[in-house]
């Protein structure tokens, strides 16, 4: 009777040390690759998106708020440093809404991005730099108004151009995290795309005078470059 509790007594040592190991594996894999979803808004400006009209008697508006929503995976490869990798989807607002008499054209911003960086971890703070880069869209709507735009009502009706240009850019992404608990952190950013220098400026030559529409005098129609403050928050599955 000895002899059988005692080896049930061994029996039952050796799996508690067993567990014990197996739970140190366990927790190791787990947090060897960590995924993460972000929600971020925005406030965004650009550099090269311009509007130009012959007739000045007009009224532009600009609306820079936006947001984004990405995901990635964050791997430590030390105590303090991670590698990390996030794709994501932003709208980066209207930078220029022009009205003028019969005629609005106005242009939105949005993209899709993909990331690589690495991340410092101190205490409940992480600091990052990601570089990239964006598939970047400007999206082009213009509306004329042909009853008012050509006298004598020869034309009537509503005219709609839509225009989408895409361009891919080179990105840069830095900013840091607040950690409010082991899986969410509060999360603030600066985002920028490099286009080339000009990029995004349109010229329209419109009167209603010389019953003239719309006219293209630029060749540069392709995306502007991005500045970015951003600000959300950010899951990590742990």
């Amino acid at each position: 009777m000895k002899k059988s509790l005692l080896f049930v007594t061994s029996l039952l040592s050796s799996t508690v040390v067993f567990s014990g190991t197996m739970g140190v594996v366990r927790e190791a894999s787990t947090h060897q690759f960590s995924p993460y979803l972000v929600a971020e808004g925005a406030y965004s400006w650009n550099e090269g998106t311009t509007l130009v009209f012959q007739d000045q008697n007009l009224s532009k508006h600009t609306n820079g708020w936006g947001g984004r929503f990405g995901g990635g995976i964050i791997r430590p490869v030390a105590q303090s440093w991670a590698i990390n990798f996030e794709g994501g989807l932003g709208y980066y607002g209207q930078p220029e809404k022009v009205l003028l008499d019969a005629v609005s054209v106005s242009q939105q911003l949005y993209g899709f991005d993909m990331l690589l960086g690495g991340t410092y971890n101190y205490n409940k703070i992480s600091l990052y730099v990601k570089g990239g880069a964006m598939v970047e869209n400007k999206y082009v709507v213009d509306v004329q108004d042909l009853d008012r735009l050509i006298q004598g009502n020869l034309i009537t009706g509503v005219m709609r151009n839509h225009k989408l240009e895409t361009q891919l850019l080179p990105e840069i992404k830095v900013g840091g995290i607040y950690a409010l608990n082991d899986n969410l952190g509060l999360t603030v950013s600066y985002l920028r795309t490099f286009a080339p220098v000009n990029n995004g400026h349109s010229t329209y030559n419109i009167s209603a005078n010389s019953n003239l529409i719309n006219v293209y005098t630029s060749s540069y129609q392709t995306a502007p470059s991005i500045n970015s403050f951003l600000f959300g928050l950010q899951y990590t599955f742990a």
